[in-house]
């Protein structure tokens, strides 16, 4: 069964809110570190963030902040496809 994921960016707190991963209820908030700003793309605005910023690691960093919070844990990978992914 899949549950589509909602992925908002809240510019008023700083933070990216991530909505109905795996169906749960509780909304997932990682934090936008400084110098970084996050966009939500006009083409795809269900499914794409952007992070930019001139300090290479730091965007790099938030984009590993939003991957890491949505592990799936124990499932097979191969098999459980939701998730959030990065590409560059």
């Amino acid at each position: 069964k899949h549950f589509p994921i909602t992925i908002n960016v809240l510019k008023e707190e700083n933070k990216v809110e991530i909505k109905n991963f795996i169906g749960c209820k509780e909304k997932i908030l990682v934090d936008i570190l400084p110098g970084v700003t996050a966009i939500k793309n006009e083409k795809n605005p269900e499914g794409e963030i952007w992070f930019e910023g001139n300090d290479k690691q730091a965007v790099s960093q938030n984009c590993s902040l939003v991957n890491q919070s949505c592990n799936v844990g124990e499932k097979d990978k191969r098999k459980f496809l939701d998730g959030i992914y990065t590409s560059e």
